[in-house]
């Protein structure tokens, strides 16, 4: 913008036959005033996968704090762009020993070769150490993502702990926690287990131990208020089916934050005799499910076409209960077998008994 005298710009631009950007060069001769650009531009390469998410890594001399927003376009001709994401968050803060951080930009999945990070006036880029672009595949065995909402209670004693109950035995693979109010930023600590503790017996001085696994930690929070507010993202776990959690937040929040379990439902294959409708009967701790060659024979029967073949969707009716709470009891038989049991038992051990004596009493003649 400003002046220059006896400036001189020269601009090549070199293509393949297919249109393909190779070169493009600016040079300059004299005294040109201008503004150092803030945006990024990132090269995917020839036929780029379609990308869905970048991932920063700041540089370890990067200056603190990091508050950006990040426009995100896309282009195969760097010179028409489409808008991919708005005022993405880029944050990295340290408060109080909390490293609060949000260093990924989500946007609509891409097939561009160029991307384009361009930032709100007045913002500028830290040091950064490296990109790493990140891409959602989608396969068509785990079916869309459900999300389960629990409240939490907290845990007498021990402040700033929260235990959370699953509906069941959920394949869990990625965790969120919705902290109760804004402007809040809390550590937390993730841990879950499958069975409730039994109480002690009559004679037990102690009670048995509780083991809990650790699943995750990280910083959640809540900043800014309205379409300003940013948040913490969700973070990315291995398969968990625990049925009970809770969250330990430092420093101690007061009220219990929402626990989100992200999971894709289970799918079962089922090789049906019969006329429907069948019954599908889950939930007993006693019964065992055969181990049934199902993939064998779904193997078999595509072989058979080979045109393709996929088994005919099912889909589930009303559920009602069946046994009821009974089916989560351990199955120990009624009453009288276990009386029974013990009087065969102790009716072969006096025999024994007796048996032994009559040796004792009455030993076989030497030979």
């Amino acid at each position: 913008d400003g002046d220059g005298d006896g400036e001189s710009l020269s601009l090549r631009i070199e293509r393949d036959a297919d249109g393909t950007l190779r070169d493009l060069q600016l040079d300059s001769t004299g005294a040109v005033a201008s503004t150092a650009s803030t945006d990024l531009l990132i090269d995917l390469g020839d036929q780029p996968d379609p990308v869905s998410s970048l991932r920063v890594t700041l540089a370890d001399d990067a200056a603190l704090p990091v508050d950006l927003r990040v426009h995100v376009l896309a282009s195969n001709d760097l010179s028409s762009w489409r808008p991919l994401a708005d005022e993405q968050a880029l944050m990295a803060i340290v408060d109080n020993g909390l490293r609060i951080e949000r260093l990924r930009l989500d946007f609509a999945p891409s097939h561009e070769r160029y991307l384009r990070l361009a930032l709100a006036p007045g913002g500028d880029w830290p040091a950064l150490a490296r990109i790493e672009q990140e891409r959602l595949e989608l396969g068509t065995d785990q079916g869309e993502r459900k999300v389960v909402e629990i409240e939490g209670r907290a845990v007498a004693g021990e402040p700033g702990l929260f235990e959370y109950t699953s509906p069941g035995p959920l394949p869990v693979t990625r965790i969120d926690v919705a902290l109760a109010s804004g402007n809040t930023v809390a550590g937390v600590q993730v841990q879950s287990r499958d069975e409730a503790v039994e109480a002690p017996g009559p004679r037990a001085a102690d009670p048995p131990p509780v083991h809990w696994s650790p699943v995750a930690e990280f910083t959640a929070f809540r900043l800014g208020a309205g379409t300003a507010e940013v948040r913490h993202l969700p973070v990315d776990t291995g398969l968990v089916r625990d049925r009970l959690w809770r969250v330990r937040t430092t420093p101690a929040l007061a009220q219990a934050p929402t626990l989100r379990l992200s999971y894709h439902p289970d799918r079962f294959v089922l090789l049906a005799q019969g006329a429907a409708p069948y019954r599908l009967l889950a939930g007993s701790v006693r019964a065992v499910r055969p181990d049934y060659p199902v993939q064998a024979a779904l193997a078999a029967v595509g072989a058979s076409h080979p045109a393709g073949w996929t088994p005919p969707l099912a889909t589930l009716g009303e559920g009602v209960p069946a046994a009821g709470e009974s089916a989560l009891r351990s199955d120990r038989g009624p009453d009288y077998r276990r009386w029974m049991l013990w009087s065969v038992l102790a009716i072969g051990a006096i025999l024994v008994l007796v048996v032994s004596l009559r040796v004792l009493r009455h030993p076989p003649p030497e030979q």
